[in-house]
């Protein structure tokens, strides 16, 4: 009788271990598609820029990008409503000690935060350089 009570709690256990990693996969992956989509919206925007020979700002990388992300934004509700819990952010706030939006020091850079609202170990910072449109992430994941 011990034997049968102690595998019903191991499989318990090891399905609910199971169902949770499963769950944190499924989010990173959502978070990776998301910095694909950000990757080829930043792309769009400054090769638009550079068809206008001006510099980039950061307003008007904020707007651009606004514009730009209504589809993106859109799917991420949808997800987030069905119980993928990733967002973006890009305005200027502060979440888990990163500076999102522009930096007040360095007008060539701004920063884009991708997270997850079930674990907040579940991250990635995008440093955006303004001037090549190159992105630098950082994950808070393997």
């Amino acid at each position: 009788m011990k034997k049968k009570v102690l595998c019903f709690v191991a499989m318990f256990f090891s399905i609910i271990l199971l169902t949770g990693c499963n769950n944190q996969g499924d989010a990173i992956k959502s978070i990776e598609d998301t910095k694909i989509e950000v990757e080829s919206i930043v792309d769009e925007i400054i090769d638009n820029n550079s068809v206008l020979n001006e510099s980039m700002t950061p307003k008007y990388f904020y707007s651009s990008f606004l514009t730009s992300t209504y589809d993106l934004m859109s799917n991420l509700e949808q997800k987030y409503k069905s119980g993928d819990k990733i967002y973006l952010k890009f305005d200027n706030e502060e979440l888990n000690g990163k500076i999102i939006g522009e930096d007040e020091n360095n007008r060539n850079k701004y920063y884009i935060y991708i997270g997850n609202e079930d674990d907040d170990n579940l991250w990635s910072y995008g440093t955006v350089d303004l001037t090549t449109g190159n992105i630098s992430w950082e994950n808070g994941y393997q």
